[in-house]
């Protein structure tokens, strides 16, 4: 039964973050099993990259080396990480844009539990050092416009140019992503999620089920709430909710 359990390490400099975070696997989490814990990000590099987890719990503000440094110590990353976080908003989108895992301290149970069975959903490898590229962009530029977006599909992830969206459209609890050149992929995000990351880049939500690029809009096409057509021909509807809000966006 053992030899099953996820494999996980934890790295915090403090070790009341490492103990309530152990305990808290251990109580909730019973398919991981925590094979090491650091408080030491120069320790735990010879250690890892020897003897690399399955997954690893990553504190980011430490004094010595913080986590994005310890992660730059890898050529290629042998683990999935969970970044563990008391971070702003501005660096969770940024977390959302290259599809890193994440907790928020102080960690909530259920979170916990979410994250670990997203873990499980996908053990596939990811390119994981294009996401440290994404996210490192986001952090450091939090004003800055995107360039590209990790989406999660059920196959991995693909990163695509955010001036290649077209639109997304909902599908239960998947998003449709249309991009230029009549290319569609379907993200394991809903469509509230893909928003979140999305709108401050000229994308607005014209309908519960549409988000659309407002830099792809060819024209709008007056009626109840009316429709509008993107560059690429689609027609999308705007709901009668939406209209005004939408409409403010191009008066003077």
């Amino acid at each position: 039964m053992n030899s099953e359990r996820i494999k996980a390490a934890i790295l915090d400099d403090e070790k009341p973050g490492i103990e309530m975070l152990q305990w808290n696997l251990e109580q909730y989490c019973p398919s991981i099993e925590v094979t090491d814990t650091f408080n030491d990000p120069v320790k735990a590099l010879s250690t890892l990259k020897t003897k690399p987890p399955k997954i690893l719990f990553l504190d980011i503000e430490m004094p010595a080396m913080n986590g994005f440094e310890f992660l730059k110590r890898f050529d290629e990353l042998p683990f999935h990480v969970v970044f563990v976080t008391a971070y702003d908003q501005f660096a969770i989108r940024a977390f959302k844009v290259s599809a890193f895992d994440y907790l928020l301290k102080p960690i909530d149970k259920d979170d916990l539990i979410r994250c670990v069975n997203n873990f499980q959903k996908d053990l596939k490898k990811k390119e994981k050092s294009h996401q440290i590229e994404l996210l490192m962009n986001a952090i450091e530029n939090p004003a800055k416009n995107l360039e590209k977006i990790a989406l999660t599909t059920l196959e991995g992830l693909e990163f695509v140019k955010v001036d290649d969206i077209i639109r997304c459209e909902a599908d239960d609890n998947y998003t449709n992503v249309f991009l230029s050149g009549d290319h569609k992929i379907l993200v394991s995000k809903t469509l509230k999620e893909i928003e979140s990351v999305l709108k401050p880049h000229a994308f607005s939500r014209v309908h519960y089920s549409h988000l659309v690029n407002l830099n792809k809009i060819k024209k709008y096409v007056k009626g109840d709430g009316g429709y509008v057509v993107m560059e690429n021909g689609d027609s999308v509807n705007v709901s009668r909710s939406k209209k005004e809000q939408f409409l403010s966006m191009f008066r003077g």
